[in-house]
């Protein structure tokens, strides 16, 4: 195999050859590349540097350099749309309990079989040798990705980091990989030693993040949380299983379901379908999912923005069903996005329809034209007046300001005036009562 990458890159390279150091492309770029999958983040481990400090002086004529921790010996850079970790070779040897019990050693000599050891999967234990082009694989990575397999490197050190259950979870979801024997005991042992409870939400929330908007059956991840033994961890999804909704089904077997039709209506954007993922996930949990998501992350923006569409996800049908008017609608538009809502209420109806030939959400037909000609499907309607026709009229700027633009906002909501001058008459006589 030739390993192709992105012509920006050879400058740097042909610096840390000029300098007698030997780059090695690893990790998830070769494997993409086996897999024939686009990637724009390149990991390159350099041997033959005398240290971290002259390799950064190489790498500084090319662009901003940061280090992640001189104990680390990794560097960050961006050579145009390219996102670079560059990094000596090093071992990890566990000292302590928890995610951050690791003696990091970069001071030994290592070959690449000796380096890649400490890497989690044998997919993403494969190099490539910029020098000689060659393809080094010591741990029979490329024959398990042919053979559909992941399987982990080392399994005396693999659960020495439990972060890796978690990954195994993703990776496994997102490829298409069957997990080892060998990986699914490990990752077991992983669930029963509690170690989980050590991870940082953020570390979690990234490998789930990679589920929900990189995978197209992001159930089958969840599912392996489940035979790992690893469900208890997130109490509002194990509950799930115990409860039927009206098609028989478990919540849990539904929402998995309905998981996968939203992960087949991504719509590119990775902030939004992140957001419609996280609402079919938590769509049949309590408290609107914001116990799970708490789990997950420190965002109030995000726990409730995925909180209120969960929250609404019924209304456009119930509204289409009651035939509502232009009054409901611009009120359901100050609370949530109308055109999020309507997704996720769609994906809902398909995957409960998802028998049915040629199945049209009319209601999401329906609740989409009429938010367009209401200038309401992305956000809700601008207020027509504000404080300055307030001081036009001759009042004082004054606390109570607010309150009347409240309630001028929801009287604009209820249609009681639909123009700048019709506003203006419904200010006056409210003024004068």
């Amino acid at each position: 195999m030739h390993l192709t990458l992105p012509p920006v890159l050879t400058p740097l390279l042909n610096a840390l050859i000029e300098n007698r150091m030997i780059p090695v492309v690893v990790g998830g770029y070769v494997r993409d590349t086996l897999l024939h999958v686009n990637s724009k983040d390149i990991d390159i481990e350099v041997y033959g540097s005398n240290s971290l400090a002259a390799l950064k002086t190489i790498l500084s004529a090319f662009g901003n350099v940061y280090e992640v921790g001189s104990s680390f010996g990794v560097l960050k850079m961006r050579l145009k749309e390219l996102s670079l970790d560059i990094s000596l070779p090093r071992t990890e040897s566990k000292i302590a309990p928890g995610h951050k019990g690791f003696h990091i050693d970069t001071t030994q000599v290592l070959d690449f079989s000796n380096a890649a050891r400490r890497r989690d999967f044998t997919m993403n234990a494969i190099g490539y040798n910029i020098v000689t082009n060659t393809l080094l694989d010591p741990y029979g990575g490329q024959e398990d990705l042919q053979n559909g397999i992941l399987r982990e490197v080392d399994a005396d050190t693999f659960a020495e980091d439990p972060l890796r259950l978690y990954r195994a979870m993703q990776f496994a979801a997102r490829f298409k990989l069957r997990i080892s024997d060998s990986l699914h005991q490990l990752c077991c042992t992983i669930a029963e030693s509690g170690e989980l409870q050590s991870l940082p939400k953020e570390r979690i929330f990234e490998e789930f993040h990679k589920l929900l908007l990189k995978s197209d059956t992001p159930s089958t991840g969840i599912l392996l949380l489940k035979t790992f033994g690893a469900l208890p961890y997130f109490s509002e999804l194990d509950v799930m299983a115990s409860k039927v909704c009206r098609s028989q089904k478990n919540l849990f077997d539904h929402t998995l379901l309905t998981l996968d039709t939203m992960a087949s209506m991504r719509r590119g954007d990775a902030a939004t379908d992140l957001l419609l993922m996280l609402c079919i996930l938590c769509h049949k949990m309590p408290h609107e999912g914001k116990t799970f998501l708490e789990k997950l992350t420190d965002s109030p923006k995000l726990i409730n923005a995925v909180a209120a569409l969960v929250r609404y996800n019924r209304y456009p049908q119930k509204m289409y069903d009651a035939k509502a008017g232009t009054p409901e609608i611009l009120e359901l538009s100050t609370k949530v996005c109308l055109a999020d809502l309507i997704h996720v209420a769609e994906a809902i109806a398909h995957k409960c329809h998802r028998h049915t030939a040629h199945y049209r959400f009319e209601a999401g037909i329906w609740l989409t034209g009429a938010a367009k000609a209401l200038h309401v499907l992305y956000e809700p309607p601008k207020p027509l007046l504000q404080g300055r026709d307030l001081v036009a009229l001759g009042l004082k700027p004054s606390r109570a300001f607010k309150s009347i633009l409240d309630d001028a906002y929801k009287a604009q909501i209820q249609q009681k005036f639909t123009c700048k001058s019709e506003a203006l008459q419904w200010l006056k006589a409210y003024l004068i009562k």
